[in-house]
């Protein structure tokens, strides 16, 4: 895409985010193209307002696999803590099936993210 394509898309969300347009969708896309830009700060306000955007959908919606799991995206990549993740996910995926095509992507990412600590710590 390019530094110039990400940089119209940058603008876009932040017009967005403005307006309060579908505020998780957009402050979610401006976390990750802060974090792309290398703008860690700028991300970080932006995954601490979804973070509490996801909270409340999931106080509204306790039993909602999609703000549970978004939850726990929000948490890795704003903290980095693969440990907190993996328990997130965990949590998460109690509330999926299994046998669900639908479901699968939360088991997905329980294993990607089991990985990469397994990668980083093998006694873990």
């Amino acid at each position: 895409m390019g530094e110039y394509g990400l940089s119209s898309w940058l603008t876009g969300f932040e017009e967005l985010a403005a307006r309060n347009y579908e505020s998780v969708r957009v402050n979610f896309a401006l976390a990750i193209l802060h974090t792309d830009f290398g703008e860690y700060e700028e991300a970080a306000e932006y995954y601490r307002a979804v973070l509490e955007l996801f909270e409340k959908a999931i106080n509204l919606s306790p039993n909602s696999l999609q703000a549970r799991h978004n939850y726990c995206v929000a948490v890795i990549e704003d903290t980095g803590d693969l440990e907190r993740g993996e328990e997130c996910l965990k949590s998460a995926s109690s509330l999926a099936d299994s046998n669900n095509p639908n479901d699968e992507f939360v088991f997905r990412h329980l294993a990607m993210i089991r990985a990469k600590r397994q990668a980083r710590d093998p006694l873990t």
